[in-house]
């Protein structure tokens, strides 16, 4: 009987000796470096991205026209500067073309921001196209429909049902050619869109690089808003 119990136990201790366990396949690792424990999550859908990342392209792109026009040397140069500056904020066509009459029509390189009156084809604008991602993501949209609002456009409601009677609004404030009543333009970017304008329309260099500058403070706020989204 001894033996027989000794022969047992050594056929146990043997059997889980040979056990082996094959290995568990765990999560894909999606923790931020350097913070234990903490996951990275995506803020937004695809498409969503797709489209902050045109936001940020399009400011991008107006931010630096203004500053080469705030930059600029002489006249012509203001001039063309701000001309692509307009072409990266609207679509509307009585701003399409030759604004410097220099007998090119300034490329952006980006899709405009605004819709004009008449946009031709639909999501021509990038505020339309994100407006319509950002509510498809419903709560996570949120975030960026805020940052729409304050500070890059001001009224969504009214760009969004009356572009025409806001670029009207903008164009009364650009002709004025005041701070006061540029500054009353709800939204960054209206404002600079209204002193891009009010730079194409001064023949006086120092005037010209004034409103740039001035135009290039708004377009940089809302730049730095729409790349905090990307954080």
């Amino acid at each position: 009987m001894p033996a027989l119990s000794a022969l047992a136990v050594a056929l146990v201790v043997t059997g889980c000796g040979a056990t082996t366990v094959p290995p568990t396949e765990g999560p894909t690792d999606t923790s931020v470096p350097g913070v234990p424990g903490q996951e990275t999550l995506d803020p937004f859908g695809a498409a969503l991205r797709t489209e902050v990342a045109a936001l940020v392209a399009t400011l991008a792109a107006i931010d630096a026209a203004l500053g080469d026009a705030g930059a600029a040397s002489d006249i012509a140069g203001v001039h063309a500067a701000a001309e692509r500056a307009v072409h990266a904020l609207t679509t509307d066509a009585e701003l399409a073309g030759d604004l410097d009459d220099d007998g090119t029509v300034a490329d952006p390189g980006v899709r405009p921001l605004f819709a004009g009156p008449e946009t031709g084809s639909p999501g021509d604008d990038v505020l339309s196209t994100i407006l319509a991602a950002a509510r498809d993501e419903g709560g996570r949209g949120g975030r960026v429909i805020d940052v729409l609002r304050d500070p890059v456009t001001g009224d969504l409601s009214a760009w969004e049902q009356d572009p025409g009677g806001q670029l009207a609004a903008v164009m009364a404030a650009a002709d004025t050619g005041t701070e006061e009543a540029i500054a009353a333009l709800p939204g960054h970017l209206p404002r600079a869109l209204a002193w891009a304008v009010a730079c194409l329309a001064a023949d006086d260099l120092d005037a010209a690089t004034a409103a740039a500058i001035n135009g290039r403070v708004h377009a940089t706020l809302s730049l730095d808003a729409a790349e905090a989204l990307t954080d």
